[in-house]
């Protein structure tokens, strides 16, 4: 691969991430966190996707391939084979600071209840709390942020949790799920098409832009795009649902999932205008 091919893969990742990272801060998740994820699915990538035919994909290769460490990749492939969860290391500082004020024994009482602290003071305060479980975040930095998604009160000079986790969003698992199913299909559709030989066909990827409509042109062609959309999808949906296998019979046939999707974006140009 050329460095020119590389580096417009890596202006193009960049521009990818730029909202999926939107949603991983929204919901508490650290750099850290997004990082070992990353690495898992480097080494499950190298493992089904790069195997010579006949042959195991040995951790040497692993290494060669993704630019692990074999060290890493060892790490990853124990816990692949006893489906282990990603590790948590690089969990959010917020995160942290809540965990240990519900854990550290010098900032619970009796029962194991969270103690009231000030947020300053020669004993126990919030400031020790942030220095010892968030490094050098400052802790004005850190209460505002944990009283902006409401897991921390303030009353009279003392601060309290009110949530033992760090929630930014009101995100739920399965919605998190389809946000990763529906960008995942997209994002398959593309690499298969840039990556077919001339003999296999294309799956269908199509979309229309333009860059110079006022807001009111563009409110109308998205109620446009939202009745068209709906009534093809409908359509596609009636066609599937009359050639769908039976369930008892798909337990003996080959079956494929498949997906159609529709979105509608905008965005302001940089320029001022509004492009969708």
């Amino acid at each position: 691969m050329s460095e020119q091919v590389k580096k417009g893969l890596i202006t193009a990742y960049s521009h990818l991430l730029r909202p999926l990272v939107r949603v991983l801060i929204r919901n508490g998740v650290a750099f850290g966190e997004l990082a070992e994820a990353i690495k898992h699915v480097y080494v499950k990538s190298a493992v089904a996707d790069f195997r010579e035919e006949g042959k195991r994909v040995s951790g040497s290769r692993i290494a060669i391939l993704t630019g692990l460490t074999r060290k890493d990749v060892k790490r990853i492939l124990d816990a692949v084979s006893t489906n282990s969860e990603i590790s948590a290391q690089g969990i959010n500082r917020a995160a942290r600071v809540l965990e240990g004020w519900h854990q550290d024994p010098e900032f619970t009482g009796p029962y194991g209840i969270p103690l009231e602290i000030p947020f300053d003071g020669q004993d126990i305060s919030f400031s020790l709390l942030v220095r010892r479980y968030s490094g050098d975040m400052p802790a004005r930095a850190m209460l505002d942020e944990l009283k902006r998604v409401k897991a921390v009160d303030e009353s009279d000079g003392k601060l309290k949790p009110v949530s033992r986790y760090f929630i930014s969003s009101d995100l739920d698992p399965e919605n998190a799920k389809y946000f990763g199913e529906v960008l995942h299909d997209l994002a398959a559709t593309i690499e298969h098409n840039f990556t077919i030989d001339s003999n296999t066909p294309p799956r269908f990827e199509r979309w229309v832009t333009n860059d110079q409509l006022d807001q009111v042109k563009t409110d109308e062609f998205h109620r446009i795009a939202s009745k068209l959309g709906t009534q093809y999808l409908e359509t596609l949906d009636n066609w599937l649902s009359a050639n769908e296998i039976a369930d008892q019979a798909a337990v003996d046939t080959q079956t494929n999932r498949t997906r159609v999707g529709i979105y509608f974006f905008e965005e302001i140009n940089k320029d001022g205008r509004k492009n969708k």
